[in-house]
């Protein structure tokens, strides 16, 4: 699965990915942890915990959408904006 950046100007393989998660700055961040890298990857920014968590389970249902039994489907999640 693809997770294109919020911003756009990328996108992140989950093969690739150790581990996603939330730094709790001013504004919440949510990064990917590449298999190899020293430094995350920022995904996206959100102003709350609840929003950035919600992000978080949607990435994941988006996942779990496009691994079915016995047949794994590529899959675009695009990390939305703030308002959306």
């Amino acid at each position: 699965m693809i997770i294109v950046i919020q911003n756009g100007n990328g996108f992140v393989n989950l093969d690739n990915v150790s581990r996603v998660f939330i730094e709790d700055y001013d504004k919440k961040i949510i990064y990917a942890s590449l298999i190899g890298m020293i430094a995350p990857v920022q995904l996206g920014i959100y102003k709350t915990e609840k929003k950035a968590k919600e992000i978080l389970d949607q990435i994941v249902d988006s996942y779990l959408d496009c691994n079915v039994v016995d047949y794994v489907s590529n899959s675009v999640y695009c990390m939305p904006g703030e308002e959306e």
